[in-house]
């Protein structure tokens, strides 16, 4: 078969521009560290790998919602501690004040300081976040949450509770609605930590020995306390729960990120040995295609003409 000289020459320019393309694919490798520059690369790979990435992403949304949880969590579980801890000293100045030993005047200290723990748990419920918030409002997250008017503390929010979702069909609470935690407590009389308070202040303002210091009297109001400790105590041990739930989320979260990065490191990272090898390797294929295609344009009849 005869090949014309334009054949030959196409040919040589040909092999030397295939030698420029897989010498400039394994440069951008080189340059990139990723075995897969276009799809074109190995399709197959390239599709895994944008399923890999869709998948991170969806985890680290996970895990940043894990945080938001955790935060707001947190704010609740130190709002609630102090509500307990105000509590407890209610209580205390309730042994101290319902003794029938006590005057009238350390009665009036004892009502003025409960009055304080009082406005103290007002604030508590009326906690706001970062964002400012209303931590107790329920969905009424820009509505302030209690008020006072004479002297009678009002509910203003809902029964609504927020949910955030920190991994694959898990969604935690991340809000607890004031009504449920300050406003009624599991006892009989269902009386909220506003009300037992300020029922308290004005049995010392009152100053009623006989009263106060009578077994059935004293023993409904510390029991109207106990109520109210029980109450925040569960709800603080039902956060406890959630913060547990959402650090166990988080650290099945970061295993499974840690495994598709793997994965897709094993996709699209480059061996850089073996791409070294390449470079070298299409480099010497340049030349020699080069030093070939320089030879053959050299050639004509009258090489071999004497």
């Amino acid at each position: 078969m005869r090949i014309s000289t334009s054949q030959l020459y196409l040919q040589g320019l040909q092999a030397i521009q295939d030698q420029q393309t897989q010498l400039a694919r394994v440069s951008n490798q080189l340059g990139t560290g990723r075995r897969i520059i276009s799809p074109a690369d190995d399709p197959a790979a390239s599709a895994s790998i944008v399923g890999l990435n869709e998948d991170l992403q969806r985890l680290e949304r996970f895990q940043t919602n894990a945080d938001r949880a955790e935060s707001r969590l947190g704010l609740t579980e130190t709002t609630l501690d102090s509500g307990i801890s105000a509590m407890q000293r209610l209580r205390e100045l309730a042994i101290t004040g319902l003794n029938g030993s006590q005057s009238a005047e350390s009665r009036a200290d004892i009502a003025a300081e409960a009055r304080q723990l009082l406005d103290q748990m007002i604030a508590l419920g009326n906690t706001r976040d970062a964002n400012g918030e209303y931590i107790f409002g329920g969905f009424q997250s820009q509505t302030q949450p209690f008020t006072q008017t004479a002297g009678v503390v009002s509910y203003n929010g809902d029964q609504g509770q927020r949910f955030l979702a920190v991994g694959e069909n898990r969604q935690v609470a991340v809000t607890d609605n004031g009504s449920d935690i300050f406003m009624a407590a599991p006892a009989d009389n269902a009386q909220s930590a506003f009300t037992v308070i300020a029922e308290f202040a004005a049995a010392m303002e009152n100053n009623t020995p006989q009263d106060l210091d009578s077994p059935p009297r004293s023993a409904h109001i510390l029991d109207d306390m106990d109520a109210v400790l029980d109450n925040m105590s569960g709800a603080r041990s039902t956060i406890g729960a959630r913060q547990r739930a959402i650090d166990l989320q988080r650290e099945q979260n970061a295993d499974a990120i840690l495994r598709m990065e793997q994965t897709r490191s094993g996709l699209q990272d480059l061996d850089f040995a073996e791409a070294a090898t390449n470079l070298q390797r299409h480099t010497a294929a340049l030349e020699a295609a080069q030093l070939s295609f320089t030879r053959i344009q050299g050639l004509s009849l009258f090489n071999f003409l004497r």
